[in-house]
């Protein structure tokens, strides 16, 4: 990094201010003027979840298109 440049979205952490017993990364960018609202593991797994079970019958939906494109040849 001491060789790069830095620009108007450049920010450094000094390694005192990690937590060091989370090794918490999440240290703002003072840069960044968008506060980023973070989810809990609960809220995120429940949407991989929901988006599983959707990807799911999107895949069915396109296997019966393909099996009766194939019948319809």
């Amino acid at each position: 990094q001491k060789k790069k440049e830095n620009s108007g979205n450049s920010w450094s952490v000094d390694i005192k201010d990690v937590d060091i017993s989370t090794f918490d990364l999440s240290i703002k960018n003072p840069n960044n003027k968008n506060e980023t609202i973070l989810r809990e593991p609960k809220e995120i797994l429940a949407e991989i979840s929901k988006l599983d079970k959707e990807s799911a019958v999107l895949m069915d939906n396109l296997q019966l298109i393909i099996e009766n494109g194939k019948a319809n040849e």
